[in-house]
């Protein structure tokens, strides 16, 4: 028994003592459990330290490139911008600002449809939702309302942003403004419109028979070239200052030939207070106190002049005329289409001016300037077109010869003057004598010539006196002096004295000295006698 309670004691004392040894192990292991925990907690809070001053780090860098990005889009001169998959502005550089007169904040988590682009918002909406869907690169060409509240010409170029999952994000774009380009190309193509249309002008003026088929041509022309024209009218001045329709496109044209206007009531005039040099518009000519609006436009049409643009006609430093390009809207026209006309204005001017030299140098090639008779030339050429077709109808006629008595004489003692009125006076009175078939030409000099058909040399002979008598009696007055104007004549028949032309003169030529040799008082050169 005394074994057991030793054994039992010794067992106890080992339980305590192995309790006791537990508590401190338990205390250390608690311990260590403590240091590696707060050991834990500091590498955790300073790898957390590292984390964030890295991220702090990539956020400072991802500032640094961000701001870097929008420095170098400002630097781009051309508006750029992003968008995110709902069409809002993300991101965009300072012109795109400053092209919209927008402010960031304006601009910035805002549709196209915020923008103030009416219409045109739809153009680019529809335009994104394509690229979206097709993804890629896209170009087309719109219209952009600019700060300058005009709609300006832009090229757009645009393209996807794709994410890793390949995601469309969004769309980034740059818009390039082609506007002044555009002016000038379409300032270029007028211009080579404009020479074409004068060349064409210049060189159909040797066809045209007459100036109002040159009114014409040139309207046609000025009508294709001013974008915004739809009709007009090309008004002649006349000497009573009164306006009259030359050539017009869309005026009733039994109105427009009627059609008559003073001066000082046409627009320019009214426009410029009478100041008529450069081409002017009038962009509402209700607005013009005095304007004569009498409509001469085709009923079928039912128009009338809204805005006009006038540029005047100078011919050899005088108001020749005007040309007016007209609308029927007000503010149809611009500064660019009153420059194209007034270069067009000059043109015009050097055209008709050749047309007139051109009218004259082929007057001149067939007529005589000072008496308006065919000149020799072409009193031949029209013979020798005729004569076959006299000899085929076996017809018959009279060559005449024409001389004017003592024209030496008046030349040299009474002028030039004085004997060009002398010869004037013989071929007026000669010419109202007779009319078509019959032809008369100055052959040179004194001297005239004459084919009269359907007559014979009695009827000749007795209107010749005729006029002899009338000269005799209706004397020239020069300087207070009657000249009395006398003639000779010879009468050749074909084919009686010959069917050669140059006989045919020759006969007459003879006939017509025997005539002046004739001791006949008709036959005084020319009596002077003081004018009471």
């Amino acid at each position: 028994m005394k074994n057991f309670w030793g054994i039992f004691f010794q067992f106890i004392n080992e339980i305590h003592i192995d309790h006791h040894r537990g508590l401190i192990i338990c205390h250390y292991i608690m311990l260590i459990i403590f240091f590696i925990i707060i050991a834990l907690l500091v590498m955790n809070i300073s790898k957390r330290k590292k984390i964030e001053a890295e991220l702090n780090e990539s956020k400072k860098s991802l500032q640094n490139n961000l701001n870097f990005l929008r420095l170098v889009l400002d630097t781009v001169p051309d508006p750029i911008f992003c968008k995110n998959s709902d069409g809002v502005y993300i991101e965009f550089n300072s012109e795109f600002e400053k092209c919209l007169g927008l402010t960031r904040e304006e601009i910035l988590n805002h549709t196209a449809y915020d923008l103030n682009q009416g219409e045109y918002s739809n153009v680019y909406h529809e335009a994104d939702i394509a690229l979206m869907k097709t993804r890629g690169m896209q170009t087309y060409e719109s219209k952009v309302r600019y700060s300058d509240g005009k709609l300006h010409d832009i090229h757009f170029r645009k393209a996807t942003i794709i994410s890793e999952n390949n995601e469309v994000n969004g769309l980034v774009g740059i818009m390039i403004d082609f506007t002044d380009l555009k002016k000038n190309e379409n300032k270029i193509s007028r211009l080579l419109k404009i020479n074409e249309a004068m060349l064409e002008i210049n060189q159909s003026i040797l066809g045209l028979d007459n100036i109002n088929q040159l009114f014409d041509l040139i309207l046609e022309k000025a009508l294709s070239i001013i974008d915004e024209a739809e009709y007009g009218s090309i008004l002649i001045l006349k000497d009573d200052e009164m306006l009259e329709i030359g050539a017009s496109k869309g005026y009733d044209p039994v109105k427009a030939k009627n059609f008559n206007l003073q001066l000082n009531h046409c627009f320019h005039w009214l426009k410029t207070n009478g100041n008529i040099k450069d081409t002017v518009i009038i962009n509402d000519v209700s607005k013009l106190p005095g304007a004569d609006m009498t409509d001469i436009t085709e009923e079928i049409k039912q128009w009338s002049i809204k805005a006009s643009i006038s540029t005047p006609i100078i011919i050899n430093q005088k108001l020749y005329g005007m040309l007016n390009i007209d609308s029927n809207r007000i503010n149809a026209f611009v500064e660019e289409d009153a420059q194209i006309l007034q270069y067009m204005k000059s043109q015009i001017e050097i055209a008709i001016n050749k047309h007139n030299l051109y009218k004259e140098t082929i007057y001149l090639s067939k007529y005589d300037k000072l008496t308006n008779l065919y000149n020799r030339s072409y009193f031949e050429e029209m013979f020798n077109k005729g004569f076959q077709n006299i000899i085929n109808n076996n017809e018959e006629f009279n060559l005449v010869i024409f001389d004017l008595n003592k024209l030496k004489y008046v030349n040299d003692n009474y002028g030039h003057i004085a004997g060009d009125e002398y010869i004037k006076l013989f071929a007026k009175n000669l010419s109202n004598r007779f009319s078509s078939p019959d032809i008369l030409a100055r052959y040179g000099g004194d001297e005239f010539i004459g084919i009269f058909f359907n007559t014979n040399d009695e009827i000749l002979t007795k209107k010749f006196e005729e006029l002899i008598d009338y000269l005799k009696n209706n004397p020239l007055n020069f300087n207070g002096q009657n000249v009395i104007c006398s003639f000779s004549y010879g009468i050749a028949n074909f084919p009686t004295d010959s069917i050669l032309y140059d006989h045919l003169v020759i006969a007459a030529d003879v006939k017509m000295y025997n005539y002046k040799r004739q001791p006949n008082i008709r036959l005084a050169s020319c009596a002077i006698s003081r004018k009471d």
